[in-house]
């Protein structure tokens, strides 16, 4: 066991699901092999009985017909139509002499009747007397001379049957003669009752009527064709009435011999197996008590299974085998693809960070390559955010420690010159001077990365109060931000060098007045400032150009800009390296004519993004 396991767990992956999938078919096919089989079996039998049963039903049908037809016939021969006055004539024996009447009757009737689908033989009118008979027949057939019908068994059992018409099995009537041998008869008797007088309903003869068997083998082959089983009627004690091969009409059948009770005991379409190479479907004839029976080699059965299952059997190994040879097609290609993203994880282990190899599809294969690959740029995100952001900031905290080397003489020092301008009565340079000194000990006494929304408006205000002293009334600005968003938390120094660039490249040229405005929203969990101008404005394609540039403003090289660079590509640079990329700037043209900077932040209390900061780069 251990050794198989071992050999299991050695297999690559490509091995093991190829077979997986290779027991996994073989089963599928097997059981849809012996399933299919099955069901064909079943029903390629079914229908074969299903045939048979209809031609059972169609010949119980036809039997049925022949009963109803020759019962109506006996009855028109007896009571009815132009036949009726010279028969009982000829049952009185009266006129006995003269048979010429009767004859034509009979001779007239039966051309017509027997140019039907019927070979009936003869038909016999016997008196009670045993005087001669009155005898029609077909072909020649004729009539043995002075016949004691009245002796014979099968007389009396037409005597007592009353009225009713009585149906004797396959014969040879031996008072028949020029008859083939091999034409074996049906027989249909019924007694005749004096009608004339019905209070005494005297039985004054019998009709007797010869069919001859072939008139089935005539019937079958009228309501089947291509036959290849054998059919039977059979009679109650199991004498073969009719066989359409001609073997066993007349004999008993050994095969039905233990059937026959059966055969008699239900009716409708029943189904049974004669012995193991046989199937029989039967059905009970009512008014004959006859036993319609079709019988089905089971060779006819098998074969055209055999073939059927022989077809299904190819048509699922071609299927198979297609499939397997898809599968390993298509799972080869897939394994390539693995193997690259295999190759890209392990250069990324060694500090190569080249893209991951990527294709047009949109497979679970590519969703795994889209994944490694996001984490690489995660990775070279976190790098950047890590290594180089913490460089800057410690540029930034040697600078700052170098302008707080003394910052009590630069504080003096500006104080002095803005006393000396007051004591010169010139009140414009000494305002300038002290908004200069605010800002200079408000920038350097704030040692947090992020400090309140708030806090960074009034170092933006200062900053615009000293460009208001600059140009005068040629200036105007606004600033639009509820009070409840000034608790929000910004980056140090964010929004001045963006103020800042609008008077360098936006009012540096353009005409007068200027107008500047600072508005603060909160939408969807994100803190948005936008800083408007009606400066000069900027093209379309630089404006394209410019985004563009903010989008790679983070090289995946790891070179870094200077400290030194102020500008929209530092603001936004400290806000993606801080945050996500989503968050930023974006610039765009207003309907002023200037440019509007949208500056992008997460919503964060000042006191969270400060803990955000400061986990992010502890």
């Amino acid at each position: 066991m251990s050794i198989i396991k071992k050999f299991w767990n050695n297999r690559s992956l490509f091995t093991k699901i190829a077979l997986y999938y290779t027991i996994t078919v073989v089963c599928l096919a097997i059981f849809i092999i012996i399933f299919t089989t099955k069901q064909v079996t079943e029903e390629v039998t079914d229908l074969n009985i299903s045939l048979h049963n209809n031609i059972l039903n169609n010949i119980s049908n036809y039997m049925e017909d022949i009963h109803t037809d020759i019962n109506n016939l006996t009855k028109i021969i007896a009571y009815e139509g132009n036949l009726q006055n010279p028969l009982y004539s000829f049952l009185y024996s009266k006129d006995s002499n003269n048979p010429i009447p009767l004859d034509q009757e009979f001779s007239r009737f039966f051309l017509d009747f027997n140019n039907s689908r019927y070979n009936i033989a003869s038909i016999i009118v016997l008196n009670n007397t045993d005087d001669a008979p009155h005898f029609w027949s077909s072909n020649n057939i004729g009539l043995v001379n002075n016949f004691p019908f009245s002796k014979q068994d099968w007389y009396s059992t037409v005597k007592d049957s009353a009225r009713q018409m009585t149906v004797f099995k396959t014969n040879e009537p031996n008072y028949l003669i020029n008859f083939n041998a091999n034409k074996q008869m049906i027989t249909f008797a019924r007694n005749v009752y004096d009608v004339q007088n019905i209070s005494e309903l005297r039985d004054i003869g019998t009709i007797v009527v010869n069919l001859q068997v072939d008139t089935f083998e005539k019937m079958f082959e009228s309501l089947v064709s291509d036959f290849n089983g054998q059919f039977y009627i059979l009679a109650e004690d199991g004498t073969v009435i009719f066989d359409y091969s001609g073997k066993f009409t007349g004999q008993h059948h050994p095969p039905f011999h233990n059937l026959v009770s059966q055969f008699n005991s239900k009716e409708g379409n029943q189904y049974v197996k004669l012995d193991g190479s046989k199937f029989a479907s039967y059905k009970k004839i009512p008014h004959f008590q006859w036993t319609a029976v079709t019988v089905i080699p089971e060779t006819q059965i098998s074969s055209g299974i055999d073939k059927i299952n022989s077809t299904i059997i190819y048509i699922v190994v071609v299927a198979i085998a297609s499939a397997f040879l898809m599968f390993l097609f298509m799972f080869k290609r897939f394994f390539k693809r693995l193997q690259l993203i295999l190759k890209s994880i392990h250069r990324i282990e060694k500090g190569n960070f080249e893209p991951v190899a990527r294709t047009s599809k949109r497979d679970e294969i590519e969703q795994i390559a889209v994944s490694i690959d996001n984490m690489r740029l995660k990775l070279i995100e976190f790098i950047n955010k890590s290594y180089i952001s913490n460089i800057k900031q410690q540029e930034a905290e040697l600078r700052t420690l170098q302008m707080q080397i003394n910052p009590h003489f630069l504080y003096n020092t500006l104080e002095s010159i803005r006393m000396k301008a007051s004591l010169n009565n010139d009140a414009e340079v000494a305002d300038m001077i002290k908004i200069l000194a605010d800002l200079f000990r408000w920038n350097v006494q704030d040692k947090h990365m992020v400090i309140s929304l708030e806090e960074e408006i009034e170092f933006v205000t200062a900053y615009l109060d000293i460009q208001k002293i600059r140009f005068g009334d040629r200036l105007q600005y606004a600033i639009h931000i509820p009070s409840e968003l000034y608790g929000y938390g910004i980056l140090k120094l964010l929004l001045q060098p963006i103020v800042e660039n609008t008077f360098i490249h936006g009012f540096e040229q353009g005409n007068y007045p200027h107008f500047l405005e600072i508005k603060a929203v909160l939408s969807d969990k994100e803190l948005i400032i936008s800083i408007m101008d009606n400066g000069i404005g900027m093209s379309a394609e630089n404006i394209i150009q410019f985004n563009k540039k903010l989008q790679h403003a983070i090289s995946t090289n790891y070179e870094y800009q200077s400290t030194e660079q102020i500008g929209l590509t530092n603001v936004h640079e400290r806000i993606n390296r801080l945050f996500h990329s989503f968050f930023g700037l974006h610039i765009a043209s207003n309907e002023m004519g200037g440019i509007t900077v949208t500056v992008r932040l997460p919503a964060y209390y000042t006191g969270e993004m400060r803990d955000y900061v400061q986990n992010d780069y502890s």
